[in-house]
């Protein structure tokens, strides 16, 4: 057999037993499927699935690591194909570490940590074209493939930034890998390794410290934004513009106060909005522009004016105004807040005014020192954030500054821009770029704890919180929340630019104001956006199926399968093959196997679990290639409708085909049902519903026995009876096949229709979704 002379022949004890070294072989086969299934089901930003090959590779030479890294991709291929392309990849990472331990480079720390760059080089030189070839680019790892995103947002070249996000996760990979190689050997061949017992106990801890990083890995401290979310899918939007009521198009700054009305400053007035109806304050003759609004604790509306200073709205008419006449620092404001004592403090833009309204509204105090300021945070204690123009950040208690910051980057255009006060105490300030701070106050001094990445967000104008707990970030490129210790971004379409402010209504709603775009309204629904949730470009969606924990998708344009258990959009050669092919109906049989509808080259499909793919078209018996709807009947037979008639289908082969020469008035057949009785309800586009026994048209049920088409779209079977869909209503049919149109139906163009587990019936429509009982169906 061959065996590997290492250290150039010093090594005295040789593997010799074939059974030794298959026992070797497989251990570290083993090695690698756990390494890579943990790191994929973990989430890890590694691979894990080349220790047994290099421990291989070293312990019986190259080939028989290149043997055990191939072996392993096979073997994991059967849980994702993926991974077969990437053997080749494994070969050459066994090559590498079979010349590294030759040539004595796996000796000490220096030579664990060179051998890793080298493995890592020969890695991304070999994977990134498998990635640009067969998947645009991505690498398959979550946070490579957010890497990616990330070097592809900012115009960095496919083929460069598949490269580092590849290197990214490759590097660390490979340091780890050799690093617990390194451990093992030490551990193993003592002394002839030149490992004294002090390097063995070494070796040892280096294993347990290198495996606990690679976990802890997973959670890192700065925190990535991640594109789509459960928590945002559930939310629809609409647009408020010039278009349907506000005037102008464009808000600058949005409250709701204790009477349930929204009140919009704009350049153009103050608006009220009842729920149905924005209303211009035009009454209101010194409030002509409005930069910012705010509510006091007893209920009362302060409007901050451009260049009228400060208006106090209370009980439906303007009370007082504070003006410069009045000591205000400047009639341009720009924001105010309420601290715990009853002061106001207003940022103007010239100085901040500190203003009472005990005794006679006055201003109090105006603090020179702080210029322009563009946002005030109310924290605990008595402390007071502000955020001025030039980026600095006050801290101000009894009335006096008592800190001040600045971001301190090297760039003159990263300064502070906004501030927050959690709700545990902790300040959260904004910056001009994609990064967001953390400050905690810690014997009466304020430390920054924690840093943010805000994904593609930059500009950051405001931070405001719901009541979920999460902290949202208005930017001048999009919103986003920080959830926990996690940022999201949100999908907010078109409306992505100058976003200023946002607040949340007693229903739930969240508001967002943009000074070009208007405003935004996300409110809470029952219903999921797969396709936003999973930043999936929008279709035309035909068909959906569960199959192997996954959501099978079907459209116009190829499939789209998403991983519930891995929470991603997984791809294969399944998805490969059907891009841009038109996915009619999906199915899956009793045998677990899914059966695809295609109008197209490919016709009919059957995949076994191991994606093994059969086609089934004229050249095995079909009537044609252009299929509309397949469902398997009770006896394992499959049905599958086409253009032409319908096929059948068992154990591989046709067995048995209805066309228009066997009686179907119209062969397009647009659904199907089988009844208890075995007897095969067809759906025409014209000709009613053939009724099918036995493999031969018995009968036709049209117009003439009361359905009110021809043209049937779905049979639904109900618990007595069927409910017909036809292309202009609904209709009743009977076991004895006696129709009757269900005129008391509100709608008229419907789709689909479905039976709940509680005997309800779901009817979809162009309407909507119309829920209803049998019984009063």
């Amino acid at each position: 057999m061959f065996v590997w002379d290492e250290m150039g022949g010093n090594m005295t004890k040789k593997i010799r037993s074939v059974s030794n070294t298959c026992i070797i072989m497989l251990v570290c086969i083993g090695i690698n499927y756990m390494g890579k299934v943990l790191a994929a089901d973990w989430h890890l930003p590694l691979w894990m699935d080349s220790i047994g090959t290099g421990m291989s590779a070293c312990l019986l030479g190259p080939f028989f690591g290149a043997l055990c890294g191939a072996t392993n991709n096979i073997l994991y291929g059967m849980r994702n194909v993926t991974s077969y392309a990437y053997a080749f990849t494994s070969v050459a990472i066994a090559i590498v570490m079979g010349i590294c331990m030759r040539r004595h480079m796996i000796r000490d720390w220096f030579g664990v940590f060179t051998t890793s760059a080298l493995v890592s080089a020969v890695a991304v030189i070999v994977s990134t074209p498998f990635n640009l070839i067969f998947f645009q680019g991505y690498n398959g790892n979550l946070w490579g493939d957010a890497l990616f995103d990330m070097f592809r947002y900012y115009r960095i070249p496919v083929v460069i930034a598949s490269g580092l996000s590849e290197l990214l996760v490759d590097f660390p990979d490979k340091v780890v890998t050799v690093c617990i190689i390194f451990g093992i050997l030490g551990i193993i061949k003592g002394d002839r390794f030149e490992c004294n017992a002090e390097r063995k106990s070494s070796g040892a801890l280096m294993i347990g410290i290198v495996v606990t990083a690679a976990l802890i890995g997973s959670g890192q401290k700065c925190v990535a934004a991640t594109a789509g979310n459960k928590y945002t899918s559930t939310y629809s939007q609409t647009v408020y513009n010039g278009e349907n009521g506000l005037i102008g198009g464009e808000a600058n700054d949005i409250v709701e106060t204790k009477d349930g009305y929204l009140w919009i400053g704009t350049y153009s007035g103050l608006y009220r909005f009842d729920g149905s109806t924005f209303d211009t304050m035009s009454d209101m003759k010194d409030v002509k522009n409005v930069n910012c609004l705010f509510e006091d604790e007893e209920g009362r509306l302060w409007i901050g004016t451009n260049d009228n200073g400060v208006s106090i709205y209370v009980r439906d008419k303007i009370s007082n105004i504070l003006t410069v006449q009045n000591d205000l620092a400047s009639n341009s404001i720009r924001c105010i807040a309420e601290d715990e004592q009853g002061n106001y403090y207003i940022g103007t833009s010239d100085a901040l005014s500190i203003v009472t309204i005990s005794n006679g509204l006055k201003v109090r105090k105006t603090l020179q020192e702080i210029m322009y300021a563009r946002s005030i945070a109310i924290g605990k204690a008595g402390d007071v954030a502000v955020v001025n123009n030039s980026g600095q950040l006050f801290i101000i208690n009894n009335q006096m500054i008592k800190e001040t910051f600045t971001l301190k980057t090297g760039n003159a255009e990263t300064f502070y821009t906004c501030c927050k006060y959690m709700d545990n105490g902790d300040l959260l300030v904004g910056t001009t770029t994609n990064e967001m701070y953390r400050l905690r106050k810690t014997n009466g001094k304020y430390r920054t704890i924690k840093r943010y990445t805000t994904g593609n967000l930059q500009q950051i104008s405001s931070i405001a919180s719901d009541d979920q707990g999460n902290y949202w970030v208005c930017s001048g490129s999009g919103i986003g929340y920080l959830q926990g210790e996690k940022f999201h971004t949100f999908d907010t379409n078109t409306f992505n630019s100058s976003i200023d402010n946002m607040t949340m209504d007693y229903q739930g709603n969240l508001w967002f104001t943009s000074s070009r775009l208007g405003l935004l309204k996300l409110s809470k629904t029952c219903f999921t956006d797969l396709f936003r949730q999973y930043s999936l470009e929008k279709r035309v969606v035909n068909t959906v199926t569960k199959w192997q924990d996954c959501i099978y998708i079907g459209t116009d344009d190829g499939l789209q399968i998403i991983d519930e258990k891995q929470q991603c959009v997984s791809d294969n050669k399944l998805t490969r093959k059907l891009r841009g092919r038109r996915i009619r109906c999906m199915t899956v049989d009793s045998a677990g196997h899914l059966w695809i509808a295609i109008s197209g080259e490919e016709g009919l499909l059957e995949v076994t679990p191991s994606l093994q793919i059969t086609e089934y078209g004229p050249n095995k018996g079909t009537i044609s290639n252009r299929f509309r709807t397949v469902m398997e009947l009770k006896d394992g037979t499959m049905a599958a409708s086409e253009n032409t008639g319908i096929d059948f289908i068992r154990n591989g082969k046709v067995v048995a085909t209805i066309g228009e020469e066997d009686g179907l008035g119209n062969p397009q057949i647009l659904c199907m049902l089988q009844c208890s009785d075995g007897t095969i309800l067809a759906g025409s586009d014209g000709s009613g519903i053939a009724v099918i026994r036995n493999n031969k048209v018995q009968r036709t049920v049209s117009m003439k026995a009361g359905l009110t088409s021809d043209v049937i779209l779905r049979i639904v079977a109900l618990d007595k009876g069927y409910l017909i869909i036809t292309s202009n209503g609904l209709c009743y049919m009977n076991n004895k096949l006696e129709c009757r149109s269900l005129s008391g139906f509100p709608y008229s163009n419907n789709y689909d229709a479905m039976v709940n587990s509680d005997g309800k019936v779901w009817i979809l429509g162009s309407a909507g979704i119309y829920i209803v009982t049998q019984d009063s169906l």
